[in-house]
């Protein structure tokens, strides 16, 4: 004969025989966990014959003798249940009897929530818990709502989701009786605890190196605990900073002494909770290991080709920059430049190769304005780098304007030759050609006496050929005297008169 459990029996002992809970005890829903009964029931279960003519038999097997036959629709009181569909029942007539649990229907007395207000963080999801009166009814289906879908919803199967900040009443209904239960959640925004510049990062260390824990921590909620740990090690810290921000303490930097580590690999991580028991971990790999040696490769980087140049220029004077730069690493930078001799920059041009050879650039040249530069002396430089080493090229050039070639101005070809002594009325021809490598300004020739003043001649004029003046100097008109003869000129690089010619000769009686 199967065990049979009363009402009042299935609440006392919890049901903690091996059986299906009793009528008594709540019923579990398909996806929302369901408890068992935890209040004292006064009172009967009730349930309504529906096949159209049921046995009642002495024991809970068809096996067992009938005793009765209850017609559909009979009430009966159902003071138990078996774990393979059979009901202890009574009636007014019936002392004690069993009968299938598939021919008769027992209404939902009542549902109920395992408690009524509950608070949760937005972006969770819940399962309720509630429980169905009695747990043997026959039909628990139940449908759920939510009075503010904004702050929760809720699913077919009783699944709470919080969406953002605010309650929401979550209502349970029977389908069987149209019993209802509430809970109000209370919905807390999300936390937006984050972990930020967290240290040391995954890397290889040399037995005996210090490594600094820093990081920083901040929620919208206060943060209860920060860890920081080497995972199989005893090196752990934890401040409680009770805060909405923290910054690692030198303290929890000094607890993980890396430096004491032996070789091997380690886990560290640093974790936060904040007061919404949400939690943030940053994790890396340190390793520690002795370092192999490394070859240093020395670099071959050169500068060939490189002008312009030490020279002197004239304003106005271009130049071409040139040169080629060589490397068994990447060049990463080349640099032309012109400077003042107090070392302010002029002219400045980058090139970032990212390759083992290169050569001046047409827009580095152009950027060199060589022929833009007062007088003055400049440093120009050229430098290249590989990342391993530096090169520079250096030259000076001088801005300046050119010295004028000295004037050449002179008369040239036969020359007037008056001679020593000239007899009064005697004539003398006037010849030869004024020149220069400047443009002749002027031209002056003519007789001076002793003192230097101009007795006759041909005033000044451009012109360079002497014989066409010769008319105007009148040597067969000059008195018995002293004189001289004299041609004076200036040309375009002078800025006064030039003595070409000045001879000395007497006028002497017949």
């Amino acid at each position: 004969m199967k065990t049979i459990l009363s009402v009042s029996r299935c609440v006392s002992i919890a049901l903690s025989v091996c059986l299906v809970a009793a009528c008594l005890a709540p019923a579990a829903a398909s996806a929302a966990t369901v408890t068992k009964l935890s209040k004292t029931v006064t009172g009967t279960v009730v349930g309504i014959v529906s096949g159209s003519s049921l046995n009642v038999r002495s024991a809970p097997s068809t096996g067992a003798a009938v005793i009765a036959k209850i017609k559909n629709g009979v009430k009966i009181n159902i003071t138990g249940y078996t774990s393979d569909g059979w009901l202890a029942m009574n009636t007014s007539a019936i002392k004690l009897g069993y009968v299938s649990k598939q021919y008769v229907k027992v209404p939902v007395s009542s549902v109920s929530m395992t408690t009524t207000a509950k608070s949760v963080t937005a972006g969770s999801a819940t399962a309720t818990t509630y429980s169905i009166f009695p747990a043997c009814a026959t039909n628990k289906a139940v449908t759920w709502t939510s009075s503010n879908t904004a702050a929760a919803t809720v699913s077919a199967a009783g699944l709470v989701s919080a969406k953002a900040a605010g309650s929401a009443k979550i209502t349970v209904k029977t389908k069987d009786g149209l019993k209802t239960a509430t809970c109000v959640y209370t919905v807390q925004a999300a936390s937006k605890l984050a972990l930020t510049g967290v240290t040391p990062v995954t890397q290889t260390i040399a037995p005996g190196k210090a490594l600094t824990v820093a990081g920083k921590v901040t929620s919208n909620y206060k943060i209860t605990s920060v860890t920081a740990a080497i995972k199989g090690t005893s090196y752990t810290w934890t401040d409680k900073p009770n805060a909405t921000s923290y910054s690692v303490s030198t303290t929890m930097n000094n607890k993980l002494a890396f430096n004491s580590l032996a070789a091997g690999t380690y886990t560290f991580t640093l974790s936060a909770t904040d007061s919404s028991n949400t939690t943030k971990a940053f994790a890396s790999t340190i390793t520690v290991k002795a370092q192999t040696p490394t070859t240093i490769v020395v670099s071959t980087l050169a500068i060939s080709g490189a002008g312009p140049a030490t020279q002197t220029i004239a304003p106005g004077k271009a130049l071409s920059v040139t040169g080629k730069v060589t490397s068994n690493y990447k060049i990463t930078a080349v640099t032309a430049a012109i400077k003042t001799s107090s070392g302010t920059v002029k002219y400045s041009y980058t090139d970032k190769p990212n390759a083992t050879s290169y050569i001046v650039s047409s827009t580095m040249d152009n950027k060199m304005l060589f022929n833009s530069l007062d007088a003055g002396t400049y440093t120009y430089t050229f430098t290249a780098t590989d990342g391993s080493a530096t090169k520079t090229f250096t030259s000076t050039i001088t801005v300046k304007a050119a010295t004028p070639p000295a004037s050449t101005l002179a008369i040239t070809g036969a020359k007037t030759a008056p001679p020593a002594s000239l007899v009064q009325g005697g004539v003398v021809t006037v010849q030869g050609t004024v020149t220069s490598n400047y443009s002749v300004v002027s031209v002056q020739v003519g007789i001076t006496n002793a003192s230097g003043a101009w007795l006759s001649g041909y005033p000044k004029s451009s012109t360079v050929n002497l014989s066409s003046v010769d008319a105007a100097i009148t040597f067969n008109t000059l008195p018995v005297g002293s004189y001289y003869f004299k041609v004076v000129a200036r040309d375009g690089s002078m800025t006064s008169d030039k003595v070409l010619q000045n001879t000395a000769f007497k006028v002497v009686a017949r």
